[in-house]
């Protein structure tokens, strides 16, 4: 009796452990804290992540005047300023980048400070396409595609063109815009999503949801397989030892 109740709890606790750990870390970079936690200065930019935020107060205001010219080193109006509602929507990227605690989830194996393959809600993405179609830049990729000042900033090597020419639409204005860091994710229930009206995170139900099926690298198939294996083997050997008696 003992024995199947051990064989049991043994086989239900493989199926809970995979369950979702969060990780308390942030991405490495400049501006970003190591762990994420509340802010108690004022947000200039990025309030939404105030209450568990990777970068500190002192950097959103860096990003709280408009038009916003650069930052750090990178000069968003090589083109131009960007009309407000395509600011908002690149300052969303930079406040997912700079402050998320859940942009660590998909950091990158060959660049541990940048992202890769975050998947973006298709209609978050079309959305930003919608903001920016009429807007210029003279970059494909914003990672890559300028010439380099030795100090380090951002010059254009190519003529300057609407969006609409160079990302022709929602897909290719993520996937394209920032290398690999974002991918065009049509399941609206795993995805993450740029903004938000007022609340809790959305993001974080997300990730969950993106993650617990792979935490601690098993899928939730294998760990049930896992453990009804458990359970046969523990049938077995039951049997086993009653044939003794």
């Amino acid at each position: 009796m003992y024995f199947t109740q051990l064989c049991f709890i043994l086989s239900v606790s493989t199926v809970v452990k995979s369950a979702f750990e969060r990780k308390n870390e942030c991405l490495p970079g400049n501006n970003h804290k190591r762990t994420p936690g509340p802010e108690e200065g004022t947000f200039g930019a990025c309030h939404e992540y105030k209450n568990n935020s990777c970068c500190t107060a002192a950097f959103t205001q860096t990003l709280s005047a408009s038009p916003i010219v650069k930052v750090e080193d990178t000069y968003w109006n090589r083109c131009g300023n960007l009309s407000r509602s395509c600011e908002q929507y690149k300052l969303s990227v930079e406040c997912f980048y700079r402050c998320s605690p859940n942009a660590i989830y998909w950091k990158n194996p060959d660049h541990p400070s940048a992202a890769l393959h975050v998947p973006v809600c298709a209609e978050d993405c079309d959305a930003w396409f919608e903001a920016c179609k009429d807007d210029m830049t003279c970059a494909t990729n914003w990672l890559t595609d300028w010439n380099f000042t030795k100090p380090g900033e951002n010059h254009c090597k190519m003529p300057c063109k609407s969006f609409t020419e160079i990302y022709k639409d929602g897909k290719g204005l993520c996937e394209k815009m920032w290398g690999s860091t974002f991918l065009y994710e049509g399941n609206a229930d795993k995805c993450i999503k740029l903004q938000w009206s007022a609340g809790d995170n959305p993001n974080n139900a997300a990730v969950e949801k993106i993650f617990a099926s792979t935490s601690g690298g098993w899928s939730t198939v294998m760990k049930t397989a896992f453990a009804d294996l458990i359970l046969i083997s523990c049938a077995v050997a039951i049997s086993s030892f009653f044939k003794f008696f």
